[in-house]
């Protein structure tokens, strides 16, 4: 069965429709495929961290049992998802830690993690 689809427009600055436009050329795809397999993937990582963002804020206002089940979903599924977890370990760990109250060292390795994807390429 046909998925159904809809139509979508954007603005994007000229250095990427430049580059969308190479790839599109090189790879001889459509770039709508390209840009919908880009946000699809795209979507697919930030869901992963919405949760562990959502369990964050329930521990910031004080409801650590709700926290600490989302944590544990949280690092279950990482877990479950990816055999390279070398991107994840320090949040891994980050959450273990704040999930078993140790604030002090979680917080250096969130701000750790911070620096990381700050990082430019």
């Amino acid at each position: 069965m046909k998925q159904e689809t809809r139509n979508y427009s954007l603005r994007m600055p000229l250095e990427l429709k430049e580059r969308l436009d190479n790839l599109s050329k090189n790879l001889s795809k459509p770039k709508s495929s390209i840009v919908r397999e880009a946000l699809e993937a795209y979507l697919n990582e930030i869901e992963d961290f919405s949760f562990a963002v959502n369990a964050l804020e329930e521990l910031k206002d004080g409801d650590y049992s709700k926290a600490s089940k989302k944590i544990d979903k949280v690092v279950e599924n990482l877990q479950k998802e990816s055999d390279d977890l070398g991107d994840f370990d320090f949040a891994i760990e980050a959450l273990e830690e704040l999930k078993d109250g140790d604030y002090s060292k979680a917080s250096k390795k969130i701000d750790k993690i911070v620096k990381n994807l700050k990082k430019p390429e």
